[in-house]
């Protein structure tokens, strides 16, 4: 009976060392191989995370997390993961260069719709450096 324990802890360690080659859109079609995130637990830059069950995270920097920094509540620390069908997603405020809007990156803001006319882009929609688009008819 151990043997089996081992071989599905070997195989639950398997599947979640590939889980982190998914792209954010496959990502959201399979949240339960991501971790739970907990407090007190290492995390590298680049993992995903889970958080009550179905949402997900990706972690920004490399950091031991505590009980007052969950994901939801720690921007510099994690990002949503985004479902890349969504044309225009929600916008974000930026917290550095790490996750700065890119040049021709589109969101929605204030009941608009908008598209990054600059790289490196932290400004919020409609201050500076994004052009808004047209609804279509």
């Amino acid at each position: 009976m151990r043997d089996l324990f081992d071989m599905g802890r070997q195989f639950r360690k398997g599947v979640s060392m590939n889980a982190r080659t998914l792209s954010d859109g496959e990502a959201l079609n399979v949240p339960s191989l991501f971790q739970l995130w907990r407090p007190k637990t290492s995390y590298f830059a680049g993992q995903i995370v889970r958080r009550h069950s179905r949402y997900l995270f990706r972690v920004i920097q490399t950091h031991v997390s505590q009980i007052e920094w969950p994901p939801e509540n720690a921007p510099a620390l994690f990002r949503p993961v985004a479902d890349q069908t969504i044309e225009f997603p929600p916008w974000v405020r930026p917290m550095g260069a790490h996750d700065a809007y890119d040049k021709g990156d589109r969101v929605s803001h204030g009941g608009r719709r908008w598209e990054s006319a600059v790289d490196a882009n932290i400004w919020e929609p409609g201050v500076h450096g994004w052009n808004e688009i047209a609804p279509s008819l």
